[in-house]
């Protein structure tokens, strides 16, 4: 596990930090076999844009629950693309399935230049995927 990644589980809460693949990672497909099949899980990829199937972003970086909220952080090593954006939005979907009832914070966060987006759902439930917070320190996160 890198020192990035062990730092925000530290920041976050290591009693909420869920993995259940090699690397310390989430993978949906693995873990929601009964709850997505695969017809659903490639739906929702293509719902994302996504047309190469060799990249099918089948595991996030970091999950981490606490009663009725998810946690999703996705780590990037390089400047940000569209399709970074999209990925993210397929690990919220695919949370919305396996956690239906679950209010969702989706974090997307650059090592390279230090960006942070963050997303979070409304009262609803519904990704305010157009309400972007850009945070440049740890401090942010943390309140």
């Amino acid at each position: 596990m890198t020192e990035n990644k062990i730092k925000i589980i530290k920041i976050v809460g290591e009693q909420y930090f869920d993995w259940n693949v090699e690397n310390d990672e989430f993978s949906y497909k693995g873990k929601n076999k009964d709850i997505l099949t695969d017809e659903e899980y490639w739906d929702i990829l293509k719902l994302n844009y996504f047309k190469d199937r060799s990249r099918n972003y089948r595991t996030l970086d970091m999950r981490f629950q606490d009663d009725d909220l998810s946690v999703l952080i996705e780590l990037k090593n390089k400047p940000f693309e569209d399709e970074d954006f999209s990925q993210l939005q397929a690990y919220v979907l695919f949370e919305k399935k396996y956690k239906p009832n679950n209010k969702i914070i989706a974090i997307l966060h650059n090592k390279f230049d230090e960006v942070t987006y963050v997303y979070k759902s409304d009262l609803d439930g519904n990704l305010l995927i157009n309400d972007k917070y850009i945070l440049n320190n740890e401090k942010t996160i943390r309140s």
